[in-house]
């Protein structure tokens, strides 16, 4: 059984922009099962944001047609994807926001 506890959620809906949109629907033709996407949907999510989240999980999931729990057990398998989100960076930029009188 997988220990899903470790996932951060972010509280808002995960999708993926248009150019990798783009990029899932020409690659899902290219593989023999859609289950096969879970590694390229995975690395196209992280390449989107910087890291993986519990809504990019379920969002992969529900795109391919597998269960959350098996995007998952990938995406904790392979050490290449990062589940955490660097905190230091997001403080980081939020402080800089803030400094600089943008809002976020």
């Amino acid at each position: 059984m997988s220990d899903r506890s470790q996932l951060i959620e972010t509280g808002t809906p995960f999708q993926f922009d248009a150019e990798r949109d783009t990029e899932f629907e020409r690659l899902v033709k290219r593989y023999p099962t859609r289950e096969s996407m879970i590694l390229p949907a995975l690395w196209m999510a992280q390449e989107q944001e910087g890291w993986i989240s519990a809504e990019a999980i379920g969002y992969i999931a529900d795109r391919i047609g597998t269960f959350a729990s098996k995007v998952f057990e990938v995406a904790t398998f392979y050490t290449m994807y990062n589940l955490l989100v660097n905190i230091i960076s997001v403080f980081a930029g939020h402080s800089l926001a803030t400094f600089s009188g943008n809002s976020r």
